[in-house]
């Protein structure tokens, strides 16, 4: 963000205008806090085991990222679900706010 501002300033110093296109994003990467989901899934009529299972999944996740043969340390996760996880399409839509 900082670049952007930088260049713009800098632009507008040698011409009249300067075009920007800006896009929002954020919608596409929504997160899912596990602690909410699980608070909000605790009042659903599912069976017990079902509901632990889920809390098991949520629980303790970690992330590490390989770059150029590379590894990140551990990071845990508390928030989102696994790419291609069958939580994912079912977690986002249930996380919505009441409206």
């Amino acid at each position: 963000m900082l670049w952007i501002f930088g260049y713009v300033t800098h632009s507008l110093k040698n011409h009249n205008s300067v075009h920007l296109i800006a896009l929002d994003f954020s919608k596409a990467f929504d997160t899912v806090r596990h602690s909410t989901f699980a608070a909000k899934i605790a009042s659903f009529p599912i069976c017990d085991n079902v509901y632990n299972w889920i809390i098991n999944f949520l629980s303790d996740r970690q992330h590490q990222t390989k770059a150029n043969g590379c590894f990140s340390e551990f990071q845990h996760i508390r928030a989102s679900f696994v790419q291609g996880s069958e939580m994912g399409p079912v977690a986002y839509p249930l996380n919505r706010p009441e409206q």
